[in-house]
């Protein structure tokens, strides 16, 4: 106690002697401006700028000038060049003397000056001649700045008049000097606490600002022009030019946060954005406040500016995480809690509340309330595992079904740790929750898809197994154990040599499987057994499986009977050969009516003429007619006529034959001359050809050209018609030839009761793979459309 006292008493007594040593410091600082300006030499004390800061009674008696009109003057508004000789140039030489101890940071001593020093109007007025011996003395702050200059005028006039005043004058300038070296010392200890606010403002990024009410000019600290991106002390500041300096989004409010400020007599507090000149963007906090004097009026003002930018950007990270994990949690169905084990109650963060469907609010949940809307199932299970949590302090995690207000059921999957305090001991709980319940719903459906898809599986007759890289089966359907046509097992490792490919011969199953574990091809198994009721076949797939990192794990065989298949290709071959078989006799058919007609025309027709003309010519041997002259001429026109005619039918029947207007001018011509044969004036055959092309294969070109010829005679023959036409075109690949009249028309029933005509030109069609289609009624007229696939030269079109 006694020590506790003794410390009290003496921190009390230092502090009364720290300000007993301020209040003497100010006495002296009094005293010593007292005893300056008694001192009976004359000097003028000046700033930097040259502005007069102190003036000695001497200087005033020596100038015969008034303190007032000096003190707070540019010193050369104060004494102008009026005052000095007009030889003398003492207003130059000051200003070279002043200029030179601001560059130099050094006393500099002027050679005498001369000066007419003006007479005040009660003492006569004119001039008083002076000399002056005068010397100009920089006073250096701590940073080697000139503080002030002690500009010091000692008249000479009497030493000039007489050198013996010269030793006074000497004594009068060590005792002034002794004098300056008080004042300069005071000067320092006022430096020193000048910095250390500056290092305090600096650290704090603190400056401070003051200005006479009403102002205009505003003093700043020198942290302030750092604060603003400015050199310290480099220019003057204004308000008007300070507001150039507060960002264009906060002027409106600024301003109006400065006019409540000076209308209601209340401190200003207020955070804006300023953009300095080097176009960085600064945070503000401004702080002021106006001083009054006794009668209440403003006559300064004064605050602080920090810069808070830092602070504001921290702030906005934080805002923006805080942002970032609301958003996270919303997307990511996430929720976070802390809990205190002490109590069982919890803190939860919006998305939590979000999970549980309640709205977000800022209160403390109990276990009980959470255990009220969880699954009756769960709520035990729960307890007891964070129980084991505390006891182990390890992390936990649990599933808790839990139902909403609105009766949905949600899944929530939590994982947290145990915190302890210094001691060890268990104080609070740390969590995430996610609600999983779609995943849940997902896995759900995975599962009825995988039952379905074994369901599936199981109830195929197809023989489906898994083989591991050990040759062994590690997966199979029921198929497998179900089969009776044959034991799988054995059909599996059998394999069937005349049924496989040449470089896959003699290789078993196991063989393959084998191949595919090592080099990933996919090669097909095939296999036929002879069993007691027939033959079965067997046709197996081999599937690679990847693993995750691309090396094969296992491979799937799916086994089908094919049995049924094989049957149905062995019909197919039967009937594609029957059908073959008919097309080739129609074709002998069609080609034996085809000679048979052209038997008919030269035995009726060419056999006939050849005979008439050969009994004419038998008469011309006969005597009785050989003599009549008129008669063999007769005779023999007869039988040029014959042979003409016989010429004529050969000429027919050859161009049937073989079109040489198809082998000279093309099947576009060709068609033409088809229809200009048979157009008359009672049928009016018109004949159209479109975008064909020049490079079509010589049998096409044939075919079609006695496709169209065989329509034609048919529309002459039987249709009956006024009007008929053929139109051949090329689209898609393909010749369209159209056949159409305007005739009696038939039932499409009696096609086949139509002669050869239609039949043949069906196997054509056919066995150029094409199709027809035929569109007729009685009294309706006809039309057959004809399609055949076009193919390149060299090409051979396959028989379907």
């Amino acid at each position: 106690m006694r020590n506790d006292s003794t410390r009290t008493n003496s921190s009390s007594d230092f502090q009364k002697a720290l300000e007993q040593n301020q209040v003497d410091v100010q006495q002296e600082y009094k005293s010593l401006l007292k005893i300056i300006a008694a001192a009976p030499d004359a000097y003028l004390i000046l700033s930097p700028d040259l502005k007069i800061q102190f003036v000695s009674d001497a200087y005033l008696a020596a100038t015969k000038s008034v303190r007032k009109d000096l003190l707070g003057k540019y010193i050369f508004d104060a004494f102008t060049e009026s005052s000095a000789t007009p030889d003398a140039n003492a207003v130059k030489n000051l200003h070279s003397s002043l200029k030179k101890v601001l560059n130099t940071k050094k006393p500099h001593q002027m050679e005498l000056q001369h000066y007419h020093v003006p007479k005040p109007t009660h003492l006569g007025g004119g001039f008083e001649e002076k000399h002056w011996s005068t010397s100009n003395t920089p006073v250096l702050n701590d940073s080697v700045e000139v503080s002030y200059i002690i500009h010091k005028v000692t008249e000479v006039t009497e030493l000039v008049r007489s050198q013996e005043k010269v030793k006074d004058l000497k004594g009068k300038r060590l005792s002034l000097q002794a004098t300056l070296n008080k004042l300069q010392n005071i000067q320092q200890k006022l430096e020193e606490e000048q910095r250390r606010l500056e290092d305090a403002q600096t650290l704090g990024h603190i400056g401070s600002f003051e200005a006479a009410y009403p102002y205009d000019a505003i003093s700043w600290s020198d942290e302030l022009y750092r604060i603003h991106g400015l050199e310290p002390q480099s220019e003057k500041i204004t308000s008007e030019a300070y507001a150039a300096y507060v960002h264009p989004d906060d002027k409106e409010m600024y301003a109006k946060a400065l006019d409540e400020f000076y209308k209601g007599n209340k401190s200003l507090n207020h955070i804006y954005k300023i953009v300095r000149r080097d176009k960085v963007e600064r945070d503000l906090h401004l702080k002021g406040k106006v001083v009054r004097d006794a009668t209440n009026r403003a006559i300064i003002v004064m605050g602080t500016i920090q810069d808070i930018t830092e602070q504001v950007q921290a702030q906005q990270i934080l805002r923006e995480n805080e942002m970032l994990l609301r958003e996270t949690e919303q997307v990511g169905h996430v929720g976070s809690y802390y809990g205190d084990i002490a109590t069982l109650t919890f803190r939860f963060s919006e998305g939590m509340f979000r999970l549980l469907g309640l709205v977000p609010e800022d209160k403390v949940i109990s276990l009980e309330q959470i255990d009220a809307s969880s699954h009756p199932d769960d709520a035990l299970v729960v307890r007891q595992i964070l129980e084991q949590a505390i006891r182990d302090k390890q992390p936990y995690e649990y599933l808790r079904r839990i139902y909403r207000r609105d009766g949905q059921m949600r899944y929530l999957h939590s994982t947290g740790k145990v915190k302890c305090d210094s001691d060890g001991k268990a104080v609070r709980f740390v969590g995430i929750v996610h609600d999983i319940t779609e995943q849940k719903q997902a896995e759900e459906k995975i599962r009825q898809s995988e039952l379905h898809i074994r369901t599936l599986i199981d109830n195929t007759p197809d023989v489906i197994t898994r083989w591991d890289k050990d040759l062994r089966i590690i997966f199979n359907n029921q198929s497998f154990v179900t089969s009776t046509d044959l034991p799988v097992p054995l059909l599996l490792l059998q394999e069937t040599v005349e049924t496989e490919q040449p470089e896959n011969m003699r290789l078993s199953l196991k063989e393959k499987v084998m191949q595919v574990l090592q080099t990933g091809e996919t090669p097909d198994h095939n296999n036929s057994y002879a069993l007691p009721h027939g033959r079965v076949y067997y046709h197996s797939q081999l599937v690679a499986e990847f693993s995750e990192d691309g090396t094969i794990e296992s491979v799937l065989v799916i086994t089908r009977d094919i049995s049924a298949l094989k049957r149905l290709e062995k019909e197919n071959l039967e009937l594609r050969l029957n059908q073959q078989r008919e097309l080739l006799l129609a074709i002998m058919e069609t080609q034996e009516a085809e000679r048979r007609r052209i038997a008919e025309a030269l035995h009726n027709g060419i056999g006939q003429l050849l005979y008439g003309a050969k009994l004419n010519l038998d008469k011309l041997t006969k005597e009785e007619i050989a003599q009549d002259v008129s008669k063999v001429k007769a005779s023999v026109m007869k039988t040029d006529q014959m042979l003409e005619q016989a010429i004529t039918q050969v000429r027919s029947i050859s161009h049937e034959l073989t079109p040489s207007v198809l082998e000279h001018f093309g099947l576009e011509v060709a068609m033409k001359q088809i229809c200009a044969i048979f157009n008359t004036e009672k049928l009016e055959f018109q004949c159209l050809v479109f975008s064909l092309r020049s490079d079509l294969e010589r049998h096409l070109q044939i075919s079609t050209y006695r496709m169209a010829q065989e329509l034609a005679n048919n529309i002459v023959k039987h249709a009956q018609a006024t009007e008929a036409s053929l139109l051949l075109r090329e689209h898609k690949d393909s010749l369209v030839l159209l056949a159409e009249d305007n005739g009696k028309g038939f039932e499409l029933e009696h096609i086949q009761t139509k002669g050869i005509g239609i039949k043949s030109i069906q196997d054509r069609v056919k066995l150029l793979s094409g199709t027809i289609r035929i569109n007729s009624a009685p009294g309706q007229g006809t039309l057959i459309q004809i399609t055949l696939p076009i193919t390149t030269p060299g090409q051979i079109q396959p028989y379907h």
